[in-house]
């Protein structure tokens, strides 16, 4: 078994050469392949699911009574529990959207925040002199 020990010198990259394969960039048409092989697992997948589950199910929700096949049954929960998640992200969305808008707006005016540091890290520095009481600057 080896024994692996620390080394304190900086290991050298291997030089570049050219003889080695570059590799293909990624574009939107692969991407758009590889999403289009994927739903169509997931609709193989779902079809069966949909064909293994088609027992009746009684279902007794705020009132309503009924009894529907185990797939669909899951199928409208799944769907509630996604339209649900959709309607509390987009809220968390616009939030944090309006937030940046202020800031955005607010930076725009030349009003930084005043724990922000400006762009050279150092804290902002106020742009009018100090006047005495009663003193306008005219600028």
């Amino acid at each position: 078994m080896p024994i692996l020990r620390w080394s304190r010198t900086p290991q050298r990259p291997a030089p570049a050469s050219n003889d080695r394969p570059r590799s293909v960039p990624v574009s939107r048409t692969s991407a758009a392949w590889a999403g289009l092989w994927a739903a169509a697992v997931v609709l193989i997948v779902f079809i069966v699911f949909l064909l293994s589950n088609t027992g009746r199910v009684q279902i007794s929700f705020a009132g309503l009574h009924g009894d529907l096949p185990l797939a669909v049954a899951l199928l409208i929960a799944m769907v509630t529990g996604i339209v649900v998640t959709l309607i509390l992200g987009t809220a968390r969305i616009t939030q944090v959207r309006r937030l940046a808008r202020r800031r955005r707006t607010g930076d725009q005016a030349g009003q930084q925040p005043a724990n922000r540091p400006q762009h050279n890290g150092q804290p902002q520095q106020p742009t009018t002199k100090e006047a005495g009481p009663g003193h306008v600057d005219h600028r």
